[in-house]
């Protein structure tokens, strides 16, 4: 959640900035811009709690253990295919860390198609 506050923050910051440009070099229209910054201080309101977000898109944790057995591989060669050492595998497997990010995102690729991640290695 820090995370997002303070990207809201930044970006809120960047659109103000944008205002006085606007009747320079950089050309928007004016309707475009309105909804661009209503859109970051809406942004804002859900950040302070005073909006709530009209969707949300929850990642479930992967069951690494259970994506690597569908390989068939064994630690060393699953940690070797996902690019992680395999510390960070035992990590996870073991659940004293969970993937983050674009690493989370990978597994469950991982975990539905299976044949994408072979394919795009063996290119």
């Amino acid at each position: 959640m820090a995370y997002f506050c303070n990207y809201v923050n930044v970006i809120y910051g960047q659109v103000k900035q944008l205002r006085p440009l606007y009747s320079g070099k950089l050309k928007m229209k004016e309707e475009l811009f309105k909804e661009l910054l209503d859109s970051v201080k809406q942004a804002g309101q859900i950040k302070k709690g005073e909006l709530h977000a009209s969707r949300r898109t929850i990642i479930s944790e992967p069951d690494v253990v259970q994506i690597r057995k569908k390989y068939k591989m064994n630690q060393q060669e699953f940690a070797a295919l996902l690019g992680i050492s395999i510390g960070t595998l035992r990590n996870w497997e073991q659940g004293r860390r969970k993937p983050q990010g674009p690493a989370k995102v990978l597994l469950k690729i991982a975990e539905q198609k299976p044949k994408a991640i072979l394919e795009s290695l063996s290119s």
